[in-house]
């Protein structure tokens, strides 16, 4: 399914979000959920297998997709939409161009902010990018 597909509906039984349920960790482990771009993500987002925090999802990232390098290592023109990155505390996911959205990464925040176009950096050093295999 398509990345961009944004989700519709939220599920009791799926990763806990905190605060008005706009987290970092809670938005990606749903986007890539709901949109059925990866349904077994972040333990398949269900609290009762082990879905978690920040450090969870990166857990499960290193185990279980690609890793591409770090933001400084990488080539961003080869990212691609649903690739996932983690840096400390914190991670974000990239969208790719959509008309419109002012961004190439989708983010939100932990009671700071809602779902948006992101402002992280794509190429910093302390971020760690994913790819689903």
């Amino acid at each position: 399914r398509d990345l961009h597909s944004f989700p519709t509906r939220r599920s009791s039984d799926l990763v806990q979000r905190t605060c008005s349920g706009n987290d970092c960790g809670g938005f990606v482990t749903t986007l890539l959920y709901d949109s059925g771009f990866d349904k077994r993500y972040n333990h398949g987002a269900k609290n009762a297998d082990g879905a978690g925090n920040t450090s969870v999802q990166r857990a499960w990232a290193e185990a279980n997709w690609q890793t591409l390098g770090n933001g400084a290592s990488i080539n961003v023109a080869d990212l691609k939409p649903g690739d996932v990155a983690h840096s400390p505390g914190h991670t974000f996911v990239y969208a790719g161009d959509i008309p419109g959205f002012n961004s190439k990464i989708a983010s939100a925040s932990q009671c700071d902010y809602a779902p948006k176009a992101g402002l992280e950096s794509i190429t910093s050093g302390n971020v760690t990018w994913f790819r689903k295999k």
